[in-house]
C-alpha cells in the first residue's frame, strides 16, 4: 500500500478515535484554514463587498457555520508567505466535502444586477497559498457569536511522548485554565486544532493552539493572581507548565487580526 495511502488512514482513524476520546461534551468540528497571499488592496474590498454576504448565504443553506477572515499582524514583509488567514468552520464531516456547492446560484442571487465577473477574477487578487483541514480538538468556549478580534497563533510539534498524553494535559489543565480567563474577560476563547487532511511526519506541526483575545492589550495582560487555584487548587502551574512544554515544540507562533467574518 502506498505511504500517503497509510498516512490518510492513519489520520482519519485518528481522528475516529479521538472524536470518542476527547469531544464528549461537544458536537465534533472541522475547520478549513487557507493561508493566503494578497496580490492586491482590492482582495480584501473584495471579501468584505462581495464574498461575505455570499458566505452568509452559505451558512443559511447548511454548507457551514461561520467564515472568518483574519488579516496577519505579524508577522509581516517580504519574507512573509502568506498575509490572511480564510476560516470555513464545519459541524460535521459531511459539510466539508462541498463547501462552494452552487455557489454560483447564489452570487446571482446575493448580487442580482450586479457585476458578477468579479467571482471569476479571485485569482487576481490573492493566491491560495496553502489550504489544510482540522478537527477542533476542544475549545474553551463552545457556542461562539463573534470570532476573537485578535488570534495568537501557535503551531506546535509533540515530543516526549505520544500525542495522546499531550492532548490530554491541553484539556485536563489548560483548557479549564483558559476558561476561567474568558470568564474574567482576559480571553475570549482557546482552541486545540489537529490537521487531519493532509496530515503526517513530513509536515513541520501537528498541533495548532489558538488563543482569542478581544483587545490588543489583553494579549499582555497579566493573569489575575488567582486564576490557576480558581480551577487547579494547589497544583503548582509551574510544574505542569514545564511538563507541557517537554512534551511539544513550538515550530512558528504568528498573531492574526479579524477583518471579516459571517457566521449563522
Amino acid at each position: 500500500m502506498r505511504k500517503d495511502i497509510i498516512a490518510l488512514s492513519t489520520g482519519i482513524l485518528w481522528l475516529i478515535c479521538s472524536n470518542a476520546a476527547v469531544s464528549q461534551t461537544a458536537k465534533p468540528a472541522y475547520v478549513s484554514l487557507a493561508f493566503i497571499r494578497s496580490k492586491s488592496p482590492d482582495f480584501i474590498v473584495q471579501e468584505k463587498e462581495f464574498w461575505s454576504p455570499v458566505h452568509q448565504q452559505l451558512i443559511k443553506q447548511g454548507k457551514k457555520s461561520a467564515w472568518y477572515m483574519y488579516r496577519v499582524k505579524y508577522p509581516q514583509g517580504t519574507s512573509a508567505s502568506y498575509d490572511y488567514v480564510r476560516f470555513n468552520v464545519f459541524t460535521d464531516w459531511k459539510q466539508t466535502e462541498a463547501p462552494y456547492a452552487g455557489v454560483d446560484e447564489i452570487i446571482q442571487k446575493v448580487h442580482a444586477g450586479r457585476n458578477t465577473e468579479i467571482s471569476k477574477k479571485a485569482d487576481q487578487v490573492r493566491e491560495v497559498v496553502w489550504e489544510q483541514l482540522f478537527q477542533v480538538i476542544d475549545e474553551a468556549v463552545i457556542n461562539i457569536k463573534a470570532p476573537s478580534k485578535y488570534i495568537v497563533a501557535n503551531m506546535v510539534k509533540t515530543a516526549g511522548g505520544p500525542e495522546s498524553e499531550y492532548v490530554k494535559m491541553e484539556i485536563t489543565y489548560f483548557k479549564p485554565f483558559h476558561a476561567e480567563r474568558v470568564a474574567r474577560g482576559i480571553m475570549s476563547n482557546w482552541s486545540l486544532y489537529k490537521p487531519v487532511i493532509p496530515y503526517g511526519d513530513k509536515y513541520e506541526f501537528n498541533y495548532i493552539t489558538l488563543n482569542g483575545y478581544p483587545t490588543w492589550e489583553d494579549i499582555t495582560k497579566n493573569n489575575p493572581p488567582d486564576v490557576w487555584s480558581k480551577v487547579h487548587g494547589n497544583l503548582s502551574f509551574n510544574e505542569i507548565h514545564d511538563k507541557i512544554l517537554s512534551m511539544r515544540n513550538t515550530v512558528n507562533n504568528e498573531v492574526w487580526e479579524l477583518v471579516a467574518f459571517a457566521v449563522e
